[in-house]
């Protein structure tokens, strides 16, 4: 998989963009998305695309600067620009900075594929680009490496009753509000969804235990919860029936 970085500091550009991107029949990832240019910079630089989407007028670092940082680290990558009509003359600057094309908002999905079709044409002829391999890179290689040890603390510490988004952030010394942005820019989840998840999926694999005779009650203190009829109701929310129907029906099949 070619790995791509969304970066534009408008919300629904961003995630047309991602939706439009995910549409297409090619073989794109999204790794990353950013709402200025100085998280698009970090996040290049921990992910390494091959292929960037960046916003030609973003906050804190302009579209031009982002471009000349980038190419000190990624030589190889594909920059496109993506340019409103009054930023005509500003898109045509970048154009001069060695970037791969530019599309005009809105966005038309054909001229989308049409660049990024080319694009990938250009990545694979070259001799200095490495593709993913979509079936043996690990899960771990799609985040930069501090998400990866976020991931992990979470991973290990669900069980905790009191976890929180200060206590995380506070491990890894970044401010809750950085920690919570990058966690939705990469995993695409708050803290308490990715927590939720973790918990729930854990809390699945006790009840499906067929030699443990375990409660209700007893699965959601193992997994966090400090009240069982708070830990049904999420659990009934992620997966669409109580945790002692959930039980139930794996001895019916």
């Amino acid at each position: 998989m070619w790995k791509v970085l969304i970066a534009d500091d408008e919300p629904k550009i961003r995630k047309g963009l991602k939706k439009l991107t995910q549409s297409l029949d090619l073989k794109l990832e999204i790794v990353g998305e950013a709402e200025d240019g100085e998280i698009a910079l970090q996040l290049a630089k921990d992910l390494k695309p091959h292929i960037l989407l960046v916003d030609i007028n973003m906050p804190f670092i302009n579209g031009l600067e982002f471009i000349e940082e980038v190419y000190k680290f990624l030589p190889h990558a594909i920059v496109i620009i993506i340019s409103g009509y009054s930023q005509f003359d500003y898109a045509q600057k970048a154009i001069k900075l060695r970037v791969f094309d530019y599309l005009l908002k809105p966005v038309k999905p054909s001229e989308l594929k049409d660049i990024l079709s080319q694009a990938i044409e250009n990545l694979e002829k070259s001799p200095n680009i490495t593709k993913t391999d979509d079936d043996s890179t690990e899960d771990t290689e799609n985040y930069s490496p501090i998400v990866n040890l976020i991931k992990k603390y979470i991973d290990d510490n669900y069980m905790k009753e009191d976890i929180s988004l200060k206590e995380v952030a506070e491990n890894f010394d970044i401010s809750p509000s950085y920690l919570g942005k990058l966690m939705k820019q990469e995993l695409d989840k708050t803290f308490i969804e990715y927590l939720t998840n973790i918990r729930i999926k854990n809390a699945k694999k006790m009840l499906e235990e067929e030699n443990i005779n375990i409660k209700i009650y007893e699965v959601a203190q193992l997994v966090g919860y400090g009240s069982q009829h708070y830990f049904s109701r999420v659990f009934k929310k992620e997966v669409g029936v109580t945790p002692l129907e959930y039980k139930q029906n794996l001895k019916l099949e």
